[in-house]
């Protein structure tokens, strides 16, 4: 039964998610499988709940989902969709031949679908930046494509030069979960970056790592400076003032105040309720 109503009701017959990133919203997981790649990777949610529904298999191996691709298709309202939250699409696999990454091939074939969905705005995240600057130097973007780097700590900063390498203007730069204070590196700049999304750690059952108040602060300067939009999630579960409680209950608000700019459509701008925080 389709639960959405209104102009969404068209993605029922595709079988799109609604997405639990309230910056998107809808998800489309063509990819299941990764490794950890940083320390943001350290209480991965995406590996517990695969680990949960298909304990059966290998985390670290690819399972590429060629019966999902189609679902897009014939979608012609303005939306918002992640393609894989739950995995890295430019995931490269390792040495293991047991644990295989996601071929180039399979990469083509998402993208001539998200080409003939020119109304979708599609948001990618890879934390192997310089695996997607490869790929996309010798491969076509679409217009309708945000391509995303996940960055949580200092270290991960210098790649932010091989993001900008990428042949398009629609970039866009996760820091979630937030471990450091990115914004006090040396240069650190956010010019050419659409939007920077943050937001603390959530893990559920273990202690997560805290977020700084002042670290959300200097990337909301840098924003400000840069000509960058600027998105905050959530506080995870440390509030603003530094308490440890429920994630939904330490909410998303600065000082009082939200602060949520996107450069694509988002349900969420318009009801809240449309979404889960």
């Amino acid at each position: 039964m389709c639960l959405l109503t209104g102009a969404h009701t068209n993605f029922c017959n595709m079988k799109l998610s609604i997405c639990g990133v309230s910056y998107s919203d809808f998800v489309w997981n063509i990819t299941h499988g990764c490794h950890k790649h940083s320390p943001g990777c350290n209480d991965c949610w995406a590996e517990a709940q695969e680990s949960h529904y298909h304990p059966d298999v290998n985390f670290g191996e690819t399972w590429l989902r060629y019966d999902k691709l189609h679902q897009p298709l014939g979608v012609t309202d303005e939306v918002s969709c992640f393609i894989d939250d739950t995995s890295d699409l430019f995931y490269e696999g390792e040495a293991d031949p047991n644990k295989r990454g996601v071929p180039d091939s399979f990469i083509d074939k998402a993208l001539d679908v998200v080409e003939l969905t020119p109304t979708i705005s599609y948001l990618t995240l890879t934390k192997r930046v310089e695996r997607a600057k490869n790929y996309f130097m010798n491969h076509h973007i679409p217009s309708n494509l945000f391509v995303g780097y996940s960055i949580c700590t200092k270290a991960e900063v210098k790649n932010i030069d091989i993001l900008r390498q990428i042949p398009t203007e629609n970039k866009w730069i996760s820091f979630e979960p937030l471990l450091d204070d990115v914004a006090s590196v040396d240069g650190f700049s956010l010019e050419g970056i659409k939007v920077a999304i943050v937001g603390g750690e959530q893990v559920h059952g273990k202690t997560s790592r805290k977020m700084e108040k002042q670290w959300v602060l200097n990337i909301k300067k840098a924003c400000e400076r840069d000509g960058c939009l600027f998105y905050f999630k959530q506080w995870g579960d440390w509030s603003e003032v530094g308490e440890h409680k429920n994630t939904k209950a330490n909410g998303h608000l600065i000082d009082g105040v939200a602060y949520r700019q996107l450069p694509w459509p988002n349900e969420e701008q318009q009801s809240n309720s449309f979404k889960n925080f």
